[in-house]
């Protein structure tokens, strides 16, 4: 039972993790994608937001969608961290906290420094993902040594040992 608990906790674990990566490399993507537009367009970040939703590429981003069918009259930045906080349970509170604040300083600056901070957003992203990945792959293998020992127990205790 106990082993049965253990493994079910750690698929659970294992899906969170995974979902976790999925939205840090979705977050990264859509800095590049603003970057993208932000280099090549003059095109105001409510046409930028609704260009990544068309896209089909930030599936794993929800807030997106609500950030544009949101009514923008009290701010982009606002709703846009309004929409982080409501839409985006799985990322961390760092993670969630850079998003909230590159929405907030887009719009705010020449080209060039909305450029800077996508980029900046974009490395911050990369490597939080990064981090968690190194931090999957160590529990993996915990898990994995702590199964066999649990196993190795058990036949020992089954076989009379």
């Amino acid at each position: 039972m106990l082993t049965a608990a253990s493994v079910l906790a750690g698929f659970y674990a294992g899906a969170r993790v995974k979902l976790r990566c999925e939205t840090l490399e979705q977050c990264t993507a859509l800095t590049s994608f603003f970057a993208s537009l932000i280099s090549h367009s003059d095109e105001s970040l409510p046409v930028i937001v609704h260009r990544a939703c068309q896209s089909g590429n930030f599936n794993r981003l929800g807030f997106l969608e609500s950030v544009d069918s949101a009514d923008l009259s009290e701010g982009f930045a606002r709703v846009w961290s309004g929409c982080v906080e409501r839409y985006q349970p799985c990322l961390d509170l760092q993670s969630k906290n850079l998003l909230k604040s590159f929405g907030a300083r887009l719009g705010k600056t020449d080209t060039k420094g909305q450029l800077e901070l996508c980029e900046f957003c974009k490395s911050r992203f990369e490597y939080s993902e990064a981090q968690l990945k190194k931090k999957c792959s160590e529990q993996i293998r915990l898990c994995r040594v702590t199964g066999a020992a649990v196993g190795v127990l058990l036949f020992v205790l089954l076989s009379g040992g």
